[in-house]
């Protein structure tokens, strides 16, 4: 834990309401998850431990950009769930900590001081998600726009404030893709499908009667997301993320 960028975190208020989390597969995955009826922890190279990864408030994806399918089951879908306990966070990442340590990635760029990413955590509740988001967007609008506010911190003093503002305003110029400024909340535990309120799937699935079956009776809403056959798989990030911003649109403003 880095102690400026912590306690800077911990003194701000809640940015509310509590955003949405996402989990993104392959759809060939999700008739595993409905019949064990939770999705499960996988072995992470990261941290050496089984583990289950969540974004707090946006659904960033990139998985082999250069790759092309025609098929259904290899498209991501976008599991979205109102929420995980406290006690179910393992950690909380400011970005996406499997990037930190890539050639080129954000240690390289702008954490060449910090040894170890597990410095970096920023709490272990969902608490200090809306905090971030509330030092450095001010309000729950600008962090899912990507639009930072530019905030002001002594190099000297507060190297490590310094270095993650640099990281918010790059993304925001176009200069890092958006897993590397989207919260990330990590399990150790199996989330049940209780959790989960809706899918968003390939319109590839629109005429699947069992998947529609199968969830309204588990209560989980099913959306879709254009897709062309074939298509780059790196070319449904945007569109999940508009279709995704949508539904969490309509439900903060039902609740």
């Amino acid at each position: 834990m880095v102690k400026q960028l912590r306690d800077s975190i911990d003194s701000s208020a809640l940015a509310e309401p509590q955003l949405l989390l996402t989990h993104i597969t392959r759809s060939c995955n999700l008739s595993k998850i409905l019949e064990k009826g939770y999705l499960e922890t996988t072995d992470c190279k990261v941290f050496k431990s089984n583990l289950l990864y969540f974004y707090y408030g946006r659904a960033e994806y990139r998985e082999f950009a250069d790759s092309v399918t025609a098929n259904s089951n290899l498209k991501p879908i976008c599991i979205i769930l109102k929420g995980i306990q406290n006690d179910e966070i393992e950690t909380t990442f400011p970005f996406d900590s499997g990037a930190f340590d890539r050639n080129g990635g954000l240690k390289d760029i702008f954490f060449q001081h910090i040894h170890n990413v597990e410095e970096l955590s920023i709490g272990k509740d969902v608490f200090s998600a809306q905090k971030l988001v509330k030092c450095f967007y001010e309000n729950n609008d600008n962090y899912i726009n990507f639009y930072p506010v530019h905030r002001q911190s002594d190099p000297f003093e507060e190297p490590d404030v310094e270095c993650y503002n640099r990281l918010v305003l790059g993304h925001s110029k176009g200069e890092l893709d958006g897993r590397s400024s989207t919260i990330e909340i990590i399990s150790n535990k199996n989330i049940p499908t209780s959790n989960i309120i809706a899918i968003i799937a390939p319109n590839d699935f629109k005429n699947s009667h069992s998947l529609k079956n199968k969830l309204d009776t588990l209560g989980i809403e099913l959306q879709f997301y254009f897709s062309r056959s074939p298509q780059m798989v790196d070319n449904f990030s945007s569109v999940i993320q508009h279709c995704f911003n949508q539904f969490q649109d309509a439900h903060v403003q039902a609740n």
